[in-house]
């Protein structure tokens, strides 16, 4: 199917979808139109009225909440449920009272939306509300119930959770209670510095995480709140030797804090496992050393791994990486390591600028060399004798990455004198692919405590609105006034304004993309409806064979597998930025979703969850769902190539 071609595009004038039209650019230029908003909520067509509160979702602009609290009795249930969602989104506790006191009068298909705003708006006023609707008769709502008190963040609602978990029978209501449990537990042992009691809960805990039987999310997200419980240590080296991967992936995970030789010496031997996303927690676990004597054991470890030439180069290199910053002997020559030069070249810069002064003799050539120095000198594993003039040197790098770094490091070195060359990369990096090196000057700048003029017109003038954004914090840092006229960010996708990418979106309605990868295939349905513009981009892409031969550059066991950057490394776009288009779809298993730097800096990447994953819920746009080969997302490992992407018809 051809997408910017199939017929002529209807005025937006002249027909009657006008205002979602007007709805729509106003809400892709992040543009807040009281007005707008009050005359579309009033609209007779439903469309109409979701299409205006998801929009003040998306903005997120507090201004909106009277508006939305006018619709929280609307007679179509799909708006109200979009309202709530969208009070969520804004989080403003103004609109609290509202939600709070319409509870007791909701229908049920009404409630898991409203408890889910409660969470998100985080006021401390409703955590009664939520823990109350742990005991509703329906299991959709305790299970929201459940998901809500997470989101509010209130660790003393634990002891709620932990009841509700003791007589709960769902299985889709279990599970989003244990990974209630699981968020706040982490939060209250983080903040605790130690793990936390729970008496007999850890019991169910652990039975959970061994029982086949359970659902696969239950026994994951029970495995992770054992890492944060006194008792569940015990329980979660048992898992080591669990027959599924993923429950192994928690153990290594879970059990690296508190250190012992004697459980990292079992996880070692997992290194020898050919599966590389193991292998990468296994690293990460050995990595997690602290005392001296902890870290020179560890060492020992991590240089055996990186050593054993079966396995891959790049857990190698991280292997040796890990095993030098605990004082391990170098490799000193790229037959030690095999790979190829550029490989020899970054481990150098990785490896050797811990200990050896010799490596600064030359700069490095290669992208992977010349990251890994920018790295290197950035988070001060290089004194700063020898990172400035690095540092420097890299600022003219044809690389807009390495550029970006070596602004970063310049200012964790705290390198006042050299502004000056800060402020020529920023001034010299034009256009939306570079504008990470303008949000990294504007960050600099702030840290060291410099003003400078070119901070106002980034602030009022860039053309993109990331960089906008970083250069008015950095003003609010330095204590001066941002500027009182400001560039608004004017949409277009491939040319086409809102109305035009509006009519593409529905010609995609139901519309598939089938990835063929090295693994096998897998076939994702498209909505259109939800996030039209990511839909048109997706698809348009496809279409044009931009996925062909990428990557999948990142893969974390039980949470994602992420792939379609230009680069390979996961900084790379397509030149230009989407608008963020959050909606009601959930992060559940085989999920898409858009990867992003920050608010409506998304392109071309995409991630696919392999678990329900709520804490992305709400953050990311999801545009399109795994219908088919979903165990192939499983298999996808670092490295492993999308040979083809194909649009078929809806």
């Amino acid at each position: 199917m051809a997408l910017f071609g199939a017929g002529v595009i209807p005025d937006a004038r002249a027909t009657p979808s006008a205002i979602l039209n007007e709805i729509a650019a106003a809400e892709w230029n992040r543009a807040f139109d009281a007005a707008l908003l009050t005359r579309a909520c009033a609209d007779t067509e439903a469309s109409v009225r979701i299409a205006a509160v998801r929009m003040a979702g998306r903005l997120r602009d507090a201004r909106a909440v009277p508006a939305l609290l006018g619709r929280l009795r609307d007679t179509s249930g799909p708006v109200r449920r979009a309202t709530l969602f969208a009070l969520g989104q804004i989080g403003d506790d103004s609109a609290t009272f509202a939600i709070r006191g319409a509870l007791p009068a909701m229908i049920r298909h009404d409630l898991p939306r409203a408890l889910e705003a409660l969470g998100k708006i985080q006021d401390p006023r409703a955590v009664g509300a939520l823990t109350a609707h742990l005991r509703h008769a329906d299991a959709s709502v305790r299970g929201a119930a459940a998901l809500a008190v997470f989101r509010m963040g209130d660790t003393s609602a634990l002891p709620e959770l932990w009841a509700a978990y003791g007589r709960e029978t769902d299985a889709e209501a279990r599970w989003r209670i244990v990974y209630g449990t699981w968020r706040l537990a982490r939060d209250r042992a983080r903040k605790e510095k130690a793990p936390i009691a729970v008496g007999s809960f850890e019991l169910g805990l652990a039975r959970a995480s061994i029982d086949a039987k359970r659902s696969h999310a239950e026994r994951v997200f029970a495995a992770r709140a054992l890492a944060s419980i006194a008792g569940g240590r015990p329980h979660l080296l048992t898992l080591l030797g669990d027959p599924h991967r993923d429950l192994v992936l928690e153990a290594v995970r879970g059990s690296s804090k508190p250190w012992d030789l004697e459980t990292a010496r079992q996880v070692a031997a997992l290194s020898g496992r050919d599966d590389s996303v193991l292998r990468d927690e296994v690293l990460t676990h050995l990595g997690a050393a602290s005392s001296d004597k902890d870290k020179a054991e560890a060492a020992s470890l991590l240089h055996a791994i990186g050593a054993e030439m079966a396995v891959p180069v790049a857990q190698r290199i991280r292997a040796l990486e890990l095993a030098a910053g605990f004082g391990a002997p170098k490799v000193t020559a790229r037959p030690a390591l095999g790979g190829t030069d550029e490989e020899f070249e970054e481990l150098q810069w990785r490896v050797h600028t811990y200990v050896d002064d010799k490596v600064f003799a030359t700069m490095p050539t290669s992208l992977g060399g010349r990251t890994a120095a920018a790295l290197a000198c950035s988070q001060k594993r290089v004194a700063s004798k020898h990172a400035i003039p690095v540092l420097l040197s890299l600022l003219a790098d044809a690389d807009y990455v390495v550029r970006t770094i070596a602004i970063g490091g310049l200012a964790e070195h705290q390198a006042k004198d050299r502004v000056g060359a800060i402020l020529a990369a920023a001034r010299a990096a034009t256009g939306t692919k570079a504008m990470d090196v303008r949000i990294e000057a504007a960050g600099a700048l702030a840290k060291l405590k410099h003003f400078d003029p070119w901070l106002l017109h980034a602030a009022s003038d860039d053309p993109d609105a990331a960089v906008r954004d970083a250069a008015t914090k950095a003003l609010e840092a330095l204590g001066r006034k941002k500027p009182q006229r400001a560039r608004r960010s004017v949409f277009s996708l491939f040319g086409h304004d809102a109305a035009q990418v509006r009519h593409e979106a529905t010609a995609l309605r139901g519309a598939r993309i089938r990835f063929e990868t090295t693994r096998g295939a897998f076939t994702m349905v498209l909505w259109a409806d939800d996030a039209p513009a990511h839909c048109v981009n997706f698809a348009k892409l496809a279409e044009q064979g931009f996925y062909n031969g990428k990557k999948w550059h990142r893969v974390v066991g039980n949470f994602v597998i992420q792939g379609g950057c230009p680069r390979g490394d996961g900084w790379g776009g397509p030149g230009y930025v989407l608008p963020d288009e959050i909606n009601t779809r959930t992060y559940v298993r085989g999920a898409v979703g858009m990867p992003k730097a920050g608010d409506d800096t998304g392109g071309c990447q995409v991630f696919v969850t392999h678990i329900d994953t709520p804490h992305l819920d709400g953050r990311y746009t999801v545009f399109a769902q795994v219908i088919e080969g979903l165990a192939v997302i499983d298999k996808i490992r670092v490295g492993d190539t999308i040979t083809k992407a194909t649009l078929l018809e809806p």
